[in-house]
């Protein structure tokens, strides 16, 4: 009965037009690696016949990212996320983005707002 409903609503082209989507993935430079986890979830759940190992999925996401969120996720593994086993590295997009609001990924700051001036006399120490 799978078979069939799967062959009814997802031909051959429909499945190879929704594989490609998970393969080709890459993070937009505008997005969060919250939002970018979001819609790569939404390509392997809209393509329920993908055949793809959680070791692929996790290793397309993982290079789809921007090495900033490459590097973020390292730090958060505490060492290379990919030598993590997949069940690992699985749970640990999803622990970090679920407290996406948590973790600084998004675009580079505006260097005005990181600079502080020397003039400043009534700032404390821990600030300077």
């Amino acid at each position: 009965m799978m078979r069939k409903f799967l062959s009814k609503y997802f031909p051959p082209s429909m499945v190879t037009k929704l594989r490609n989507e998970i393969t080709k993935f890459r993070q937009e430079p505008h997005e969060s690696l919250f939002e970018a986890w979001e819609r790569y979830k939404l390509y392997i759940d809209r393509c329920p016949n993908h055949n793809m190992l959680l070791v692929t999925q996790i290793d397309t996401f993982y290079n789809g990212l921007t090495l900033r969120n490459r590097d973020t996720i390292n730090a958060a593994a505490g060492g290379t996320f990919m030598q993590k086993t997949p069940e690992e590295c699985y749970e640990l997009i999803e622990n970090m983005t679920a407290h996406h609001n948590h973790w600084d990924t998004s675009a580079t700051r505006d260097e005005t707002s990181r600079t502080i001036s020397s003039t400043t006399t009534t700032e404390s120490p821990e600030v300077v």
